[in-house]
């Protein structure tokens, strides 16, 4: 028995965006689980399943006009976007039509990164599966125009029906991983298989890799590559072999840095201490809301537990359930304890399956930073320079002191929330707050931690090398230095050389603001550089700078991404 392409298409979207998948990233890509299951469902042989389902999404196809081959899927996108526009906010979108067909695009791309990455080793293979003579230039033509026509309007349904359900079916995964975009959306899903990133959580732990010690994927490069060629590395013979290809690795770390932001275990402490800290979801509709738990870091377990909970003095029996990575959390609903238990700002203390005991001591504020690719706040001890947070104040008076210091020095675009008595009394949540200024002082100790205390100095060991030939003339790279706090400053250029040679920056185009200033070098010769920051009356070193190298891949991009 084979499905129709309805049953294929309800069938993955049950499989792959179940209620399981909240708040991660789902892959479009069928894995040995999921082939099982097909298999045992329609009672086929699971080297059936994929040729199944390549049958379904055939017979939806108008194959006797090529340039139009996936018309009837155009016209189903179209039909949904009208549907969803037409619902209320609060109202569920029927499953986007779209899965089945995208999880086949997804199979053509699997050996995408062991053959190349060439626009042939997809739609070539895509043809295959779809049964059609690959070897027939003009139809293969043909299909890709058609699919290009439609694949990124198919990406927008998934992403508007998963944000319309908030994240409960989870998070779109597919992003342009190479310079084909049409063909990088299918490549995005397949390059690393599930099952090795399964084992990357394992890595990050290994590497003492976060969120906000790994900020560009040039830092992750490095260790990912000891990983994978280390002897007793858990990464399969595919990714490896993926891997060995120099052209395809800046895509996989672009995935496994997506991996990295939406994995919510933290850098192991030294000690092994265990630690209570918040994390909260911002939510939309019917109304604007918080939805808050309570993360134990630096646990380990496979499976939920029993446990107490005591909040102000009142103790009840909850469930330890586990995150991705093997730590505990818990959900705090309104209903927790009493009305007057404030779960956010009274002594809070839990009790681990080992008889532990987890304690948070009551606070005037929490504060939240923002990960960019969850959409979750997770509790910090401070702010970071324009990143976005949640600031949560225990009353009203509190809340007026903190309205005070982000009027003046945040960006605008924040939205404040009203919290639940049992979370605060009378107390506000300011959400999206992006700090702007560094080193300011707001006028009560207590808020210091809203100041950001940032500095970095720049330096490029042994000097910054553009490149060993220098750079296409065509795409030459940018140097562009933006100082924290607006502070006026002036960039000068060494040559490691002759460091008595300064370079005319006059030369190479420099612009100087109070915020910016940037070099285009397309007159710089062949040569090792340093690039220093100056403050610009004292023309002394500046140490609190923010640094973007910008260039087109070329051989000096390449450099960059192996400079500290």
């Amino acid at each position: 028995m084979s499905w129709s392409y309805e049953e294929w298409n309800d069938f993955l979207c049950d499989r792959l965006f179940s209620s399981d998948c909240a708040d991660e990233l789902v892959y479009l890509l069928l894995d040995d689980e999921e082939v099982a299951h097909a298999a045992e469902s329609m009672g086929i042989a699971p080297e059936e399943v994929i040729p199944s389902l390549a049958g379904a999404v055939r017979s939806r196809m108008r194959m006797a006009s090529r340039s139009a081959a996936f018309g009837w899927f155009a016209s189903q996108i179209q039909f949904w976007h009208l549907d969803a526009g037409k619902s209320a906010d609060d109202e569920e979108l029927p499953k986007p039509l779209v899965v089945a067909l995208l999880c086949l695009c997804s199979e053509a791309a699997k050996d995408m990164g062991a053959k190349g990455m060439s626009t042939a080793n997809f739609y070539g293979p895509l043809a295959d599966l779809l049964g059609c003579d690959s070897a027939d230039q003009g139809l293969v033509t043909g299909l890709a125009q058609s699919y290009r026509a439609v694949v990124e309007d198919a990406w927008k349904c998934i992403s508007l029906w998963c944000d319309r359900n908030e994240g409960q079916r989870g998070i779109p995964s597919a992003f342009v991983a190479i310079g084909f975009p049409y063909v990088g959306l299918a490549v995005s899903q397949a390059l690393v298989r599930q099952n090795d990133r399964r084992h990357l959580p394992d890595f990050f732990r290994q590497y003492r890799l976060s969120s906000s010690t790994v900020t560009e994927p040039s830092e992750l490069e490095g260790a990912l590559h000891d990983w994978l060629t280390s002897p007793g590395s858990p990464a399969s013979h595919n990714f490896r072999s993926i891997w060995s290809q120099a052209s395809v690795r800046p895509r996989v770390v672009e995935i496994v840095m997506r991996e990295l932001e939406q994995w919510t275990g933290p850098t192991p402490s030294g000690t092994g201490e265990c630690r209570l800290v918040l994390e909260a979801a911002a939510r939309t509709f019917p109304t604007a809301r918080l939805l808050w738990s309570l993360v134990i870091e630096n646990t380990r377990s496979e499976e939920p537990a029993p446990s107490t909970i005591e909040v102000g003095g009142r103790r009840r029996g909850i469930t330890l359930d586990t995150t991705l990575d093997g730590e505990f959390y818990t959900e705090l609903p309104e209903d927790l304890l009493a009305d007057d238990s404030n779960l956010i700002f009274a002594r809070t203390a839990l009790e681990l399956p080992d008889g532990r005991e987890v304690l948070r001591n009551p606070r005037r504020m929490a504060l939240l930073t923002k990960n960019a690719l969850t959409g979750r706040y997770e509790e910090t001890p401070r702010v970071s320079l324009g990143q976005s947070s949640l600031v949560v104040t225990q009353n009203p008076i509190d809340a007026e002191a903190v309205r005070r210091v982000i009027l003046e020095h945040a960006q605008r675009g924040w939205k404040e929330v009203s919290l639940p008595g049992v979370f605060a009394v009378g107390g506000i949540a300011f959400v999206d707050v992006r700090i702007q200024d560094q080193g300011f002082t707001p006028g009560a100790d207590w808020l210091q931690v809203l100041s950001p205390r940032e500095s970095s100095a720049l330096g490029f060991e042994g000097g910054l090398r553009l490149g060993r030939q220098a750079w296409l003339l065509d795409r030459p790279p940018l140097i562009v230095a933006t100082v924290a706090g607006g502070a006026a400053h002036m960039i000068r250029l060494l040559r490691i050389d002759d460091e008595h040679s300064s370079v005319d920056v006059s030369e190479v185009g420099l612009v100087t603001t109070t915020t910016a200033s940037q070099i285009k070098s397309d007159d710089l010769k062949p040569g090792r550089y340093r690039v220093e920051l100056l403050a610009e009356r004292a023309h002394s070193l500046l140490r609190a700078a923010n640094i973007k190298l910008v260039t087109s891949d070329t051989v000096d991009i390449r450099t960059w991404r192996r400079s500290s």
